[in-house]
């Protein structure tokens, strides 16, 4: 095995991690035309007409061109693994080729995965087309053909020269499936990017389109076709064969998805999906239901917060969201008095099976059932950023609470690689769940707004508690204080954040 041996194995486990890690389900793969079709569909629809053949007839259009496809794509693979097999294949490598045909390779397969990334950021974010999909309707499959035709350079393979027509046409008839289910679907929208865009490579007039002709903007209501939301992306041209049993949608319905407009941090809708709190809540509930104490950290990272707090017996504790209440059973066992209310169903359940000496009810942080002034303590941990109206919640809070009343929030930081990339970037937002985040800054200046002064910011203290916890003289009982970790790094880089609060005094 040689450099360029190593180059094709590294090309083929990006492709591996895209399959896995990004699946990118497609209308027109091979699994999707195999479902069932919907009787709803329009009669024009091509895609749907294909659904709706016979099995005999998939099998001949679709499954076996598929296999063909990725079989011609395991050859290099074979000729690697086995010279003898790729003697038997013909392969041989001319040297006049092997340069262009690395840098086809390499320049293939970054288009490609740089387009799956810009699908699952614009999946979120919704608005216009951006960067790729301005220049073409398909990069990805773009990206693919060319990283193919470097493998057909580097291993000269007549059987891989020879399916590199077959390749395209099976990807160019998939391609149009899809776009004229797309012209039936969205109409105006589509032809609009249509005229703008070439569908492969080409000269793109992105730029000289008209604003009001590039389909939905940001905050946009696009019609009755978009505003239903954007669903799991699509990219049929990304792959040689179906990859995923998921509902998918195209590359288009994932970049001109409908999108929330500008908002405050108090108040800043991440996703059109998520239109009300019985969402939110059904949600949690099946989140719940199926990991129950597994979905949040162990019992032993919360006595920390009632420490932080300073709350002592005989004082009164409200936990907003208070899920399963690893919260309420810290302060129980240190003889305050509880309570604790979630919007889960699910939860408030859990909560009152391990914590019966606390009253827990089901309700919404923006409407709490509590009477004024009642509480010493309000706590609220990972949850202030998934709140449909912040400040409403946070001014909520101050209701209940005490004019001395002290507050304990654990709040996510947008500023740190695990948000910006593995959050963002990779697609490990819990949307559904209306999982958001702010700065440092923005959670200052959002505290202020509604009336708190910050007495105190921490890191997340389970990091540390996690390593302290090897320690066998080392236990989070009640009358023993736990040691307080500071930054090692600045705030503004920490994952989550401890927010230590009363309220602020009035001029």
């Amino acid at each position: 095995m040689n450099g360029v041996d190593v180059v094709v194995l590294c090309a083929y486990a990006s492709l591996i991690v895209e399959l896995v890690v990004f699946p990118i389900p497609s209308e027109a793969s091979t699994w999707q035309l195999f479902t069932p079709g919907d009787a709803r569909a329009a009669p024009a629809d091509r895609l749907q007409a294909a659904r709706e053949r016979s099995l005999p007839q998939k099998v001949l259009r679709y499954f076996l061109p598929t296999a063909i496809c990725v079989l011609l794509w395991l050859l290099p693979l074979a000729a690697i693994a086995s010279p003898s097999v790729g003697a038997a294949l013909w392969c041989n490598r001319v040297p006049a080729l092997v340069g262009p045909g690395v840098a086809l390779v390499v320049i293939g397969r970054a288009i490609t995965f740089v387009s799956v990334l810009q699908l699952r950021a614009r999946r979120r974010l919704g608005g216009e087309p951006r960067w790729l999909f301005r220049r073409s309707r398909n990069p990805g499959l773009v990206g693919m053909f060319v990283c193919y035709t470097g493998l057909c350079c580097l291993f000269g393979s007549p059987l891989s020269w020879l399916g590199l027509p077959f390749y395209v046409a099976n990807m160019h008839v998939r391609v149009r499936m899809e776009e004229a289910h797309l012209a039936a679907q969205f109409g105006d929208a589509w032809r609009s990017y249509v005229a703008a865009v070439p569908r492969y490579v080409g000269r793109s007039r992105w730029s000289t389109l008209p604003l009001s002709h590039r389909g939905p903007r940001l905050g946009s209501n696009p019609g009755p076709a978009l505003s239903r939301g954007p669903n799991p992306r699509a990219a049929m041209d990304d792959s040689p064969s179906g990859r995923s049993t998921r509902r998918p949608a195209t590359n288009y319905e994932s970049q001109q998805a409908d999108a929330p407009g500008e908002a405050s941090p108090g108040r800043r809708p991440m996703d059109d999906r998520v239109t009300s709190q019985a969402e939110v809540a059904a949600w949690f509930d099946a989140t719940y239901r199926e990991k129950g104490l597994r979905y949040l950290r162990p019992r032993r990272a919360y006595p920390i917060f009632v420490q932080l707090l300073g709350a002592k017996a005989g004082d009164r504790l409200l936990d907003v969201a208070c899920g399963p209440g690893l919260l309420l059973c810290a302060a129980v066992e240190r003889e305050i008095a509880t309570s604790g209310v979630d919007l889960s169903h699910e939860a408030v359940a859990l909560a009152r099976e391990l914590v019966p000496a606390a009253q827990v009810q089901q309700g919404n942080a923006e409407h709490l059932p509590f009477a004024d002034g009642v509480f010493d303590h309000v706590t609220c941990l990972g949850s202030i950023e998934r709140f449909l109206d912040r400040e409403k919640a946070l001014r909520e809070m101050q209701r209940v609470a005490k004019p001395d009343a002290r507050f304990c929030f654990l709040v996510r930081n947008a500023s740190t690689f695990v948000w910006r990339v593995w959050r963002e970037g990779l697609g490990r937002r819990e949307v559904q769940g209306h999982q958001d985040a702010l700065t440092l800054v923005q959670w200052r200046e959002l505290f202020g707004r509604c009336g708190f002064a910050v007495e105190r910011v921490l890191p997340d203290q389970w990091p540390r508690q996690r390593v302290r916890q090897v320690l066998p003289w080392w236990r989070p009982r009640p009358g023993r204080s736990e040691p307080v970790a500071g930054p090692i790094v600045p705030l503004r880089w920490c994952n989550e954040l401890v927010f230590v609060l009363r309220r602020a005094a009035t001029p």
